[in-house]
């Protein structure tokens, strides 16, 4: 029983990001707690001294109307170094809407949840 219950949730999970609303990323601060898909150019990165990768999604730091996140523990779900390999692309990313510091980010947690254009 336990595991049709783990999977019934990732499915449900899995149909959430599926069929999430695409949100410019100027209007991502509007979609906090919801999980939405943004799309836009990665202006500019930057890597904390603690390894947390920032992606600016819109224009470069500090005019980003938006942030893509990545901890330092989970780069390791990456197949490439999200810092360097995205920069100048567009892209789309899949997640639940937070904000911090008064800006909307969402948190990557692993490649899937970012589609390149």
């Amino acid at each position: 029983m336990k595991k049709i219950y783990i999977v019934l949730l990732l499915l449900t999970a899995a149909v959430s990001y599926s069929s999430a609303q695409t949100v410019s990323p100027d209007s991502a601060k509007y979609f906090e707690d919801s999980i939405v898909t943004i799309c836009g150019q990665v202006a500019g990165t930057h890597v904390t001294k603690a390894g947390v990768i920032m992606l600016n999604i819109g224009a470069d730091y500090p005019n980003a109307p938006f942030v893509v996140v990545i901890f330092k523990d989970d780069v390791k779900n990456f197949k490439y170094k999200p810092a360097d390999f995205l920069k100048g692309k567009n892209i789309c990313i899949t997640g639940k809407v937070v904000i911090f510091k008064e800006k909307p980010e969402i948190i990557a947690k692993k490649s899937e949840q970012i589609k390149i254009q």
